[in-house]
């Protein structure tokens, strides 16, 4: 018997630009110059913003559109290999480059969409909710659904850039840009004391999107969430704080219980199973968002458990939850099923 040894190149060290600014989205000019071998430019949007895909085409001769139904059930194996097959169809090849043009949703299935066509091509993110822009669309966590579980099928595939256009935030209805503030107040709760105290000085200014509030609020998310994908697996983890919950709350409700209400029950509730002392400070800031903080009535908490036993996060039969340990810090803690059950039923 022979081993013969293979040594695996490690994949070059590059930078991804997180730009923010008002008109940034028109950045992807100056990145088609910078990317010169791009043959094709496909823009991937929801079909709820077909008007802010058209300008982005419109930056873009000869891009393509491809549109997918709005909704969490979009991103799945089905909408993957439905794309592909347009890619193919439309002579796509990995000199092809992608952008996305939408929310988490876009974002995710857009990535991953970026990582198996071909076994990998670049891509792009402009988000178009503050949710997106503050977290979902920055960094290399790009995922799909597959039946009850969120985000179990996944691949590390980061973006050439990703374009914050603060523009696009004027025509963002008031309850997406409530919803995208809970992933601010998660990114202050875990990793950053001073923004989390900006922020409760300011969060109504923010909603009332007084006097440059609302693009500082973006800006220091967006460099927040930036400055963490640079450090370890574990701080990476704490920004999974409301999510174990949330996700699988998603799921339960079949997804009609929007991502952002999900994350707040999810954040109200991990808090809650943690010995973190501030948690009221945390409840205030989503009650000025107007989220709910407590499990609906029609969720079943045992069904809820078993889905976050599929959790991504796990290690053998423990469900781990991040929790902030105090305004500004967090870890990952494990979690028994006696207690969930305890506290939550």
């Amino acid at each position: 018997m022979k081993t013969f040894n293979l040594h695996i190149a490690a994949v070059p060290v590059r930078a991804c630009a997180v730009t923010v600014g008002h008109g940034a989205a028109q950045g992807i000019l100056s990145l088609l110059e910078r990317l010169a071998d791009v043959d094709r430019v496909f823009i991937l949007h929801d079909t709820a913003l077909q008007d802010i895909a058209e300008r982005v085409q419109s930056l873009v001769p000869d891009s393509v559109l491809l549109p997918v139904p709005s909704g969490e059930a979009s991103k799945s194996l089905e909408t993957v290999d439905a794309l592909v097959r347009e890619l193919l169809l439309q002579h796509a090849t990995r000199h092809s480059l992608l952008v996305n043009v939408g929310g988490g949703m876009i974002s995710d299935l857009g990535g991953f969409l970026a990582a198996v066509y071909m076994r990998g091509i670049r891509f792009v993110n402009i988000p178009t909710t503050l949710l997106g822009m503050a977290d979902a669309a920055i960094g290399g966590k790009v995922y799909v659904n597959a039946g009850p579980v969120k985000n179990v099928i996944g691949h590390e595939w980061y973006p050439e850039a990703v374009l914050v256009d603060l523009d696009i935030l004027g025509s963002l209805p008031d309850a997406q840009l409530r919803e995208g503030l809970v992933e601010a107040v998660k990114l202050g709760a875990v990793l950053d004391s001073e923004y989390f105290g900006w922020l409760e000085e300011n969060l109504e200014r923010v909603v009332a999107r007084e006097d440059g509030a609302l693009e500082a609020a973006v800006e220091n998310a967006a460099r927040i969430k930036t400055e963490a994908m640079g450090h370890g697996i574990e701080l990476r983890h704490t920004l999974n704080f409301g999510h174990t919950v949330g996700h699988a709350l998603e799921a339960l409700s079949q997804f009609s219980l929007s991502h952002g209400k999900a994350v707040s029950i999810g954040m109200s509730c991990e808090m809650a199973l943690s010995d973190f002392p501030d948690r009221q400070r945390v409840l205030r800031a989503l009650e000025i968002l107007d989220m709910p903080v407590h499990i609906p009535r029609d969720i079943d908490v045992r069904a809820l458990w078993d889905i976050m036993r599929n959790d991504k996060k796990n290690v053998g039969n423990e469900v781990r939850i991040a929790v902030p340990i105090r305004i500004g810090a967090a870890h990952v803690q494990s979690l028994g099923r006696e207690r969930f059950m305890q506290l939550l039923a």
